[in-house]
């Protein structure tokens, strides 16, 4: 549990903060088949996966540490399919696990995350996926303790993700600014987070890669801004960027 928390952390803190085709299984070009990623600002990390002969992801092995005081640890996470060929089940840890729902065209209707708690309390955590012509529009967080709404430009590039309290009153929204090159992480939602749609990272699910955001809040108008640069392979791949260096197989 620890390093389920640890790692989804440094995600999270990472980024600010659905997809216009809902690609479940990674990709099979090999140019974005993503073999290691490595992040270095919080904690040292690296995430290696493991395919299945037929591109479908196996496993994710992470690995961090940090450097003062000197603390080391390795996680593997592995991915079970239904029939259909979609992620139905990943293994966590001996005590957690994330489950899903499809629909007939294979885009994620439910998610479970299932857990015991420090009292050895079973609990289940909830979120529910609403489509509009195949285009994810809005999740519902926690059995409805918060709200995203998704607005799309005519790219199929994630444009604004507006967030709402239970009282579906406005907290915040974002607009994403993005660049002309293939997006790595587009159909490998499951490398960059468990649950498959990461409640704050969803514009890596977009077809292009996020250059700028900026946030407005609520509360006394304050807005935040991110930018990111990139380097780029011959593929048009980005390497290197967002404090994160990848490599492909």
């Amino acid at each position: 549990m620890r390093l389920f928390t640890s790692l989804n952390l440094a995600f999270i803190i990472f980024l600010i903060g659905c997809q216009s085709e809902q690609d479940i299984t990674p990709s099979l070009n090999k140019n974005s088949k993503i073999k290691e990623l490595n992040y270095s600002v919080y904690t040292n990390m690296a995430c290696q996966f493991v395919y299945f002969p037929d591109g479908r992801l196996d496993k994710r092995i992470t690995k961090f540490w940090y450097e003062d005081p000197k603390i080391y640890s390795s996680d593997t996470i592995e991915y079970q399919y239904s029939g259909s060929n979609n992620i139905s089940n990943i293994q966590l840890s001996q005590t957690s696990h994330m489950n899903f729902v499809y629909d007939s065209d294979g885009n994620i209707m439910q998610s479970d995350f299932n857990f015991v708690d420090g009292s050895g309390v079973p609990i289940r955590y909830t979120n529910k996926y609403f489509y509009n012509e195949n285009n994810l529009y809005k999740i519902q967080i926690g059995n409805g303790d918060f709200t995203i709404i998704f607005l799309y430009d005519i790219k199929g590039n994630l444009l604004t993700k507006t967030h709402y309290n239970k009282g579906n009153e406005f907290m915040r929204v974002t607009y994403i600014e993005y660049d002309d090159k293939p997006n790595p992480f587009k159909g490998n939602q499951f490398i960059f987070d468990n649950s498959g749609f990461d409640l704050e990272n969803t514009d890596y699910f977009s077809k292009n890669n996020p250059l700028k955001y900026e946030v407005r809040f609520s509360r006394n108008n304050h807005t935040h801004t991110q930018s990111h640069s990139y380097i780029y392979n011959s593929d048009g791949f980005w390497t290197k960027g967002r404090n994160y260096s990848i490599s492909y197989y």
